[in-house]
């Protein structure tokens, strides 16, 4: 069901519509998005394009607490 769904999504950006998707499952998410935003214990702790993000361990330090 993810897969159909993220397959859909991916039509639907590819012919113009804006997508809000709200995913935990961050590695299926940011290929698809223009804008990525992150949030940790209910606060905003990371905004910027997926290419922005370095790597999985800056990932973990935002979720944790070290960036």
């Amino acid at each position: 069901m993810v897969i159909e769904t993220l397959e859909r999504i991916g039509s639907l950006t590819a012919h113009g519509i804006g997508i809000v998707m709200v995913e935990q499952n961050i590695r299926e998410a940011m290929p698809m998005a223009d804008k990525l935003y992150i949030l940790a214990a209910g606060e905003r702790r990371f905004e910027g394009k997926p290419q922005d993000v370095r790597d999985d361990r800056q990932i973990m330090d935002i979720y944790m607490g070290g960036a």
